[in-house]
């Protein structure tokens, strides 16, 4: 690996990382569905982003966006495994690729959002409506899926796995042996426990 690796979130503290990536999140929803977006959007965001903040993991996630940003820059392939794709946040944030809300169609003007209750998935909602409003040719999306399968009730505690390149693992799993999410005297509380990256 001749690429350097790129440091989003080098030197900021946990609060000041919140808010990074907050903004983004923030933006990536206006961007999608308006200034406006949907109560059923609110209500998703803030449910996540609260657990993300019960189970400290915002650093965790922090590490994995700067890790995902810098791959698709560099045109490397990776996949991400497990539970993570029921996530609505890191969706937003680029992470996954894969919209986990309930079916719905929207429109990509004005960002109005119809829920289509009698479909288990996106995929399957007919195409050719049009928006009622500025009359756009409307989107389907999403995939149906509860953040509680990675976030989890009580104690439980999130795990994120990406698969790499075979060449990264080595150059990555020395990047990491300094990575900034050990520094303990940034973080405070934060433990961490073991290495974000899994290669297969």
């Amino acid at each position: 690996m001749t690429e350097k690796y790129t440091y989003r979130y080098k030197g900021l503290d946990a609060i000041n990382v919140m808010r990074y990536l907050g903004s983004i999140v923030e933006q990536a929803v206006e961007d999608k569905y308006g200034r406006k977006p949907d109560t059923v959007i609110v209500r998703r965001i803030n449910e996540e982003w609260q657990r993300i903040e019960e189970t400290w993991s915002i650093c965790d996630v922090a590490a994995l966006h700067e890790l995902t940003e810098w791959l698709k820059s560099k045109q490397y392939p990776y996949r991400i495994r497990g539970c993570t794709g029921s996530s609505f946040v890191l969706y937003l944030l680029g992470i996954t690729s894969g919209n986990p809300l309930p079916p719905h169609r929207y429109c990509p003007r004005c960002g109005a959002v119809t829920w289509v209750t009698r479909r288990k998935n996106g995929f399957d909602i007919p195409q050719g409506k049009c928006c009622s409003h500025d009359g756009a040719r409307l989107i389907t999306d999403g995939h149906d899926i509860p953040w509680q399968t990675l976030f989890g009730y009580y104690e439980h505690s999130p795990s994120f796995d990406i698969d790499l390149p075979y060449e990264l693992y080595e150059p990555l799993k020395r990047e990491w042996e300094t990575h900034w999410l050990r520094d303990r005297s940034t973080f405070g509380e934060v433990e961490y426990e073991s290495d974000i990256i899994d290669c297969v």
